[in-house]
């Protein structure tokens, strides 16, 4: 299992888990629901109400995919340049 910690300067969390991670200048904290149970009970969670919407949108050609994983700034402009698309 994967374990959550909170950076409190940024509010960004970092998933961790069996590879290693560059240090960082400030402290981290976990998460005090990072537990299995936590863990099972969202992604039951997402399985019955968030998958059935991605089918539901990509269905329609609707769907507009983004890697969250960049920059706040890169990420933002592609969730801009999808909604313009859209229009």
């Amino acid at each position: 299992m994967r374990e959550v910690w909170l950076d409190r300067e940024c509010g960004l969390a970092r998933y961790l888990g069996g590879v290693a991670v560059p240090p960082l200048r400030r402290n981290l904290e976990r998460r005090e629901d990072d537990t299995l149970e936590t863990l099972q009970r969202r992604m039951q969670e997402y399985h019955e109400k968030s998958e059935p919407l991605v089918s539901f949108y990509e269905g329609r050609g609707i769907l507009r995919r983004i890697a969250a994983q960049g920059m706040p700034d890169s990420v933002f402009a592609e969730v801009v340049a999808a909604l313009e698309e859209s229009r």
